[in-house]
C-alpha cells in the first residue's frame, strides 16, 4: 500500500475541501494512504522513522483515520470526514449540521438513509456531505441530496445490528 507524507499545501487543501463544515486548523502530520484514506499523526516520532517503520511493518496504517479524498463520477474532488475526526474537530465545526431526532437517528444507528422531514428540508437546504448530529454529539457524516434524503456513511462496525 502507498503512504504518502502530505506537504503542507496538500495538507491545507484537503482542509479547503472540507471547509463546508467551517475553518478547520490543526498542527497535525497528515499522511494519505492508498488512494484515498487520509490519516492522522500526533506523536513524536520523525517522518523518517514513521515510513521506516511502515517499510518493515506493512500494516493498514498507522493513526487515526481521518478521512477520504475522493474524485466523484463527474472528476470533482470531494473530500468528507470520519466520526473520529468529527470528534476531534467539533469545536471548529460550525457550518453544514443536520441534527436528527430520536426516531431518526435509531434508524441512522441501523446504516439506513434518512428521507428527512419537511421541516428539515425547509431548514436544511444544502446538498453535499454535512455533519449529522444527535444532541449534543456528532454521531457521523452522510452525504443530503436535493430531494432531502441523507445518505449514511457509517460504518459497519459501528451499526446497531437488528
Amino acid at each position: 500500500m502507498k503512504v504518502e507524507i502530505l506537504d503542507s499545501h496538500k495538507k491545507k487543501d484537503f482542509l479547503n475541501e472540507v471547509s463546508y463544515l467551517g475553518v478547520m486548523k490543526t498542527n497535525l502530520l497528515f499522511a494519505q494512504t492508498g488512494s484515498e484514506a487520509v490519516r492522522i499523526y500526533s506523536g513524536h516520532l520523525h517522518m523518517d522513522d514513521l515510513m521506516k517503520i511502515w517499510r518493515n511493518f506493512p500494516i493498514e496504517g498507522w493513526g487515526l483515520y481521518f478521512g477520504k479524498m475522493i474524485i466523484d463520477k463527474h472528476g470533482r474532488k470531494e473530500a468528507r470526514l470520519s466520526l473520529d475526526a468529527l470528534h476531534l474537530m467539533k469545536d471548529q465545526i460550525s457550518d453544514h449540521i443536520v441534527e436528527l431526532d430520536l426516531e431518526q437517528a435509531e434508524k441512522w444507528f441501523r446504516g439506513n438513509n434518512l428521507e428527512l422531514s419537511a421541516e428539515q428540508k425547509a431548514k436544511y437546504k444544502v446538498s453535499g456531505y454535512v455533519a449529522v448530529k444527535f444532541g449534543l454529539d456528532f454521531i457521523g457524516t452522510g452525504k443530503l441530496t436535493e430531494q432531502g434524503i441523507l445518505l449514511s456513511f457509517l460504518p459497519k462496525e459501528r451499526r446497531i445490528r437488528n
